[in-house]
């Protein structure tokens, strides 16, 4: 059986951009795990806004990977997504 205790945040932040970077990295982070709607984007917008777009930029050049995981389509990541390198799991 997986320990769900994984999966429970530690922190708790009020906008996803005040996720301090590089404290991640500091502490042994690699990757980061995000949702599209209500996370990093208002539900059923079309595409990735550019505060997100450079949020996930970012996270990329601090080195951590980033990976989306969703209860949407794939389709709709995809849109979301548009030309932004990013790995994906549609649940």
């Amino acid at each position: 059986m997986t320990d769900m205790t994984l999966f429970r945040p530690r922190e708790i932040l009020q906008k996803y951009t005040d996720l301090d970077m590089q404290s991640l990295k500091d502490r042994g982070f690699s990757a980061v795990l995000l949702d599209i709607d209500n996370t990093i984007a208002v539900p059923d917008t079309g595409s990735c806004d550019q505060t997100a777009e450079q949020f996930i930029k970012d996270l990329q050049r601090h080195g951590l990977r980033v990976i989306i995981f969703s209860n949407n389509t794939e389709k709709r990541v995809k849109m979301f997504l548009r030309d932004l390198d990013v790995e994906y799991v549609c649940l």
